[in-house]
């Protein structure tokens, strides 16, 4: 920050210096965590209080009890800490100023078939729910027996959603009965008494319209109806139905309903399905020995959603998100694993 000030002598530094660092990560040694600036707060200091339980604490302070760290100037937006560049320094180790760059692949959509019917989509959005509304599927059972439980405020947000699933659901082929409306009062305790008195085993499907995103609310919901009521249920947070362009999207989400296991259940098919690919491609069957002491039976592939790295596309002078289908397994990898993002 204090070459940006050198730099732009005065003139539009809060501009530039929030051009440049909002959006970034950065890493905090005192507990080795990651943070996105999302801001500055310019008339902030160290010196400036929160509340901590009862009691207000200033920041230096905080971090002097919690961290034993000493801010030493108590007007600065942001902190150099001088000893952790030593620390570096003396293992050989620095940051590269620029960013890794390399080379990844984007993998084409693939066809989706639907009834009998095949049909492609915009891979770029990695969506097709839209494509699929006019297509009929090829079994589903009739719903007949189903709850909507939404407050006053969201009468009209509960009508517009009935409407959109009838429109949804006709095309493709499901039978869907008008549902059981239930209104209740805007409190959590409410709702649960609403679902209890209510919801009973020959009920098939419930939907609940929440006039917030509250956690413990929709925790409420979740509970019963997975643990002491087991029905299928969805959760709509009633704004989400005030914009016209997601209702749709909404209402397709609800009429398709799968059943609560994991894509992957048939791991027996699949497993049968891959041998018998390999077998036509190679007129054997693999071989068991991986080496001359080991001979796996079955070899695993380890999937980690939980990751510490961040791809970004440069495209037209920014950078973006990358796009769906996009496969990393170069510079990061490790050549002796068949590791790969995705």
């Amino acid at each position: 920050m204090a070459n940006l000030e050198r730099k732009c002598q005065g003139q539009n530094y809060h501009e530039m210096c929030e051009k440049e660092l909002v959006g970034l990560i950065v890493l905090t040694k005192y507990n080795n965590k990651t943070y996105r600036i999302d801001g500055i707060a310019w008339d902030h200091t160290p010196i400036n209080t929160f509340k901590k339980g009862s009691a207000d604490i200033s920041f230096k302070d905080y971090y002097k009890n919690q961290y034993a760290l000493d801010i030493k100037d108590a007007n600065q937006v942001l902190l150099r800490n001088a000893e952790a560049q030593t620390e570096m320094t003396k293992w050989g180790l620095s940051f590269d100023k620029q960013l890794l760059k390399l080379t990844g692949r984007v993998l084409g959509g693939e066809k989706l078939f639907q009834g009998s019917q095949w049909y492609d989509y915009n891979p770029q959005t990695a969506d097709w729910s839209r494509e699929m509304r006019g297509l009929s599927v090829i079994s589903s059972p009739p719903l007949n027996c189903w709850l909507l439980f939404h407050t006053k405020r969201n009468n009209s947000e509960a009508q517009s959603l009935l409407q959109s699933l009838n429109k949804v659901s006709a095309p493709l082929g499901i039978r869907m009965q008008r549902a059981t409306v239930i209104e209740y009062e805007d409190h959590a305790l409410a709702l649960l008494r609403a679902l209890q008195h209510n919801v009973s085993p020959q009920i098939q499907m419930v939907v609940v319209l929440l006039p917030n995103n509250n956690k413990d609310r929709y925790d409420t919901v979740k509970k019963y109806l997975c643990l002491d009521c087991p029905t299928p249920s969805q959760c709509v947070v009633g704004r989400t139905l005030s914009r016209p362009q997601a209702l749709m999207t909404v209402a397709t989400k609800i009429v398709l309903q799968h059943q609560g296991q994991e894509i992957m259940d048939g791991l027996k098919t699949a497993l049968s399905g891959a041998l018998k690919d390999y077998h036509k491609f190679n007129n054997c069957l693999p071989a068991r020995q991986w080496n001359k002491t080991t001979s796996p039976k079955l070899s695993v592939v380890v999937v980690k959603k939980r990751i510490s790295s961040r791809f970004f596309t440069y495209f037209q002078d920014r950078l973006t998100n990358p796009p769906p289908g996009t496969v990393i397994d170069t510079e990061v990898t490790r050549p002796e694993w068949y590791d790969f993002y995705i």
